[in-house]
Formats: C-alpha cells, sequence, structure tokens
C-alpha cells in the first residue's frame, strides 16, 4: 500500500520525536537542547514558506520575486544557525598531561 519512501519519512519522524523527548529532559543551560531548539524553528520556517510558495507562484511576476526572497532569506536564516551552533558547542578539551608523556615518550623510543 505505501511505498518504501513513505516508511522511511514516518520512520525519520518518528526518530525525530523520541529524539525531541530525550533532549527535552535535559538542563535548559544544554548545548543539544539549544541547537535542537534553533533547528526545529528553522524547518519549521522551511516548510512554511514551502506551503506558501504554490499559491505565490500563481501571480506571474511576483512568483519570480517571492523565489528569490524565499532562497535569499532561508540562504542567511540557515547561515546563521551553523554560524550560532559552531559558537555554541563547547571546544575540545585539552588532552590530559599523560597523552602528552606517552607521546614524548614514544617519539624519544623512535630516535
Amino acid at each position: 500500500m505505501f511505498s518504501t519512501f513513505v516508511y522511511g519519512v514516518l520512520a525519520l519522524i518518528g526518530m525525530a520525536m523520541v529524539f525531541m523527548v530525550i533532549v527535552s529532559l535535559f538542563p535548559y543551560d544544554n548545548p543539544l537542547r539549544y541547537l535542537l531548539n534553533a533547528l526545529v524553528k528553522r524547518m519549521a520556517a522551511t516548510g512554511a514558506l514551502m506551503f506558501i510558495d504554490v499559491p505565490a507562484l500563481a501571480v506571474p511576476v511576483g512568483g519570480e520575486i517571492f523565489d528569490l526572497g524565499t532562497v535569499l532569506f532561508l540562504g542567511y536564516y540557515w547561515y546563521t544557525f551553523f554560524r550560532d551552533m559552531r559558537l555554541a558547542l563547547p571546544s575540545a578539551p585539552p588532552l590530559p598531561p599523560q597523552w602528552h608523556e606517552i607521546e614524548d615518550s614514544k617519539q624519544q623510543r623512535l630516535r
């Protein structure tokens, strides 16, 4: 009855819902919670523009202007997501001192 594509989309939606429930249990200052919130907002905006695009194409010149505006808006909107994602995630912690000592001892043995 349904194609494999439909089952795949339903599985992705189900996994996204489970992931959102798990992340909602995290503390408010968790960066993963912040990023998921930003991602959901951008996905909703992209979907809303997708549904508005169909009637906007009926207007002869307005459809092309709307398409150009949509591309520019979504490009900037998603750019800010990736920019904020890079700033929100903590940088990798430095290696513990013992790792540096192990690497130094390996290099001394190779000499």
